[in-house]
């Protein structure tokens, strides 16, 4: 084999572990994320349901909905006020679907996973943000090695199976 050859192979593998470890990277963040996404998904919900509310609110108060202008009967006209709240309330919900969407990928994932991996995943990735495993392999009853490889072999699995 010559050495060009061999430096292009060298520098292959080099590569696909560097993209390899990068995706573990992305999966261990993403189980890191969960509560917060959980949080922002809450958040947007209520403020969703707050904002419907006040539109409602607002459509059926008749001192605040009327104006000066008399408005056509139709009912595909609408007041700037509306257009304005109904666009706003549209955009949280975009957003709301993206937070959907990333929680439902987690969920996806743990459902993939053994109950012994599945439980390290919580314990020590999701609760725990990595650190305490300790704590995490006394809760779970195990020792911190092998909470450390189920956590280590479901992050592998989920690389193989989702990226």
């Amino acid at each position: 084999m010559n050495p060009k050859q061999e430096t292009w192979k060298t520098r292959n593998t080099i590569r696909k572990k560097g993209v390899e470890a990068l995706k573990k990277q992305y999966v261990k963040a993403e189980f890191m994320n969960y509560h917060y996404y959980k949080e922002c998904w809450s958040q947007l919900h209520k403020k969703i349901q707050e904002r419907k509310e006040n539109y409602e609110a607002r459509l059926n108060d008749p001192l605040k909905s009327c104006t000066a202008i008399s408005v056509s009967l139709n009912s595909n006209t609408h007041t700037p006020w509306q257009i304005e709240k109904t666009s706003e309330i549209i955009q949280l919900q975009e957003r709301l679907q993206l937070y959907e969407q990333q929680l439902a990928n987690i969920d996806m994932w743990l459902s993939v996973l053994s109950q012994t991996q599945q439980e390290a995943v919580i314990a020590y990735i999701i609760e725990r943000q990595c650190s305490q495993l300790e704590q995490a392999a006394h809760q779970l009853s195990r020792s911190a090695e092998a909470i450390q490889k189920a956590a280590d072999r479901a992050i592998i699995k989920i690389v193989r199976l989702f990226l």
